[in-house]
This record gives structure tokens, sequence and C-alpha cells, in this order.
């Protein structure tokens, strides 16, 4: 997978051409690329210092050759887990979800937020493979970072946000939520987070 996303927030004078060819070595569809853009600007909100997002992908690992029977069942089991903990759906993109948590302003509930998300598909998908027998697995990355929302910075910063994030995610361990380090750091002391591999991974949340 060698894809990126990007948003440029409350600007309107940089054109799709220039935006394009920030990414386009990132970028295998256009077609893509067009439509996770529309999405960010139509759900992505903007502040004055700034806009916290917190990026979720999630890769599908499938030995199955009709992932067509299924899949579209899944990404609506997916999409509620989404909807339910008020993440905003990104897109998806033959195996990969991407969903973001744009309306939380403070970095620590984002990032819960996010974490749980994650959590909770992780089972789920296990319940969906064990119900129709299926071979599957997820692979699981987490980001967050501040965007700025006015200049070339902002295109900039979401198109490396969404880069890393997807790294994440294709370089993961099947079932793995890996997360970057700022991810771990915002996160705190409210999961266990194992940190002895290449990136750190979530594994539960901690009871009080």
């Amino acid at each position: 997978m060698d894809h990126g996303v990007t948003l440029y927030a409350g600007c309107a004078g940089i054109s799709l051409a220039m935006l394009s060819s920030a990414i386009w070595w990132r970028v295998r569809s256009k077609a893509r690329y067009n439509s996770e853009l529309f999405k960010l600007e139509r759900n992505v909100p903007s502040t004055r210092d700034g806009l916290l997002l917190s990026a979720l992908v999630i890769d599908l690992v499938s030995t199955d050759s009709s992932p067509e029977k299924w899949l579209n069942d899944l990404w609506l089991t997916i999409d509620a887990v989404v909807e339910k903990r008020n993440l905003t759906k990104v897109g998806t993109y033959r195996n990969t979800y991407m969903a973001a948590a744009s309306e939380y302003r403070i970095a620590e509930e984002a990032l819960m937020q996010t974490a749980l998300t994650a959590l909770e598909i992780r089972d789920a998908i296990a319940l969906f493979a064990l119900e129709r027998s299926l071979c599957l697995d997820a692979k699981f990355g987490i980001n967050a970072d501040i965007i700025p929302t006015v200049g070339l910075g902002s295109t900039v910063a979401l198109s490396q946000l969404w880069n890393a994030t997807m790294d994440i995610a294709e370089h993961g361990k099947p079932n793995n939520i890996e997360l970057s380090e700022a991810a771990a750091t915002w996160l705190g002391t409210n999961f266990d987070i194992e940190r002895f591999g290449e990136r750190p991974v979530l594994h539960t949340r901690k009871t009080a």
C-alpha cells in the first residue's frame, strides 16, 4: 500500500493540481485522492490555532479469493463502531479503512476515542471472521498531530500525518494496534501499551 491523503483546511488558494503534485509519489489512484480529499474538506472542521487530528488506518489481511462477497458487510460493521465513537469516516480503498477523530479539541480525548474505536473494531473483525469462517486479520495504525489550518504547511502536515499512519498500519503485525510515539505519549497511562518492539503497541484499556 503506497498512498496518501491531503487536506488543505480553510483555504481556497491552492489548486488541485498543486495538491496532487505535492503527494503524487504516495498516491496510486487519482480518483481515490479526489474522493478522500473532498471527504476530509467536508468533514474536518478548522480552528484558528490548529486542528488536532487523530488518524486511524486499518489494513485487512485475507487469503480469501472473493472478498467482494463479504467486504461491504465488514465496512458497515466498522462504520457502526466509528459512528458510535463519534469519529469521522474518511474513506475506504480496497482493503484499507480510514477514520479520524476531528471533533475533539483535547489531544488526550481524541486519542482516547481513537484507541477505544480501534480496540472495538479489532474485536468486531475477529467475530466477523469467526462467524463466516474467514481467514481474516487486520493491521492497525494510530497517529496524531496538530495540523495548522492556514498556509501551505497545513497541506504538507496533513499529508505527512496520513502517510505516517498508513506506513504504521502497513508494516505492523496482524491484529496489532500500533501507535506513533506521539499517540502513545498522549494516551498516557489510560491504556496498557507495550514498548518493547519497533513501535508502541496498544493492548487494552486499563481498569480503574
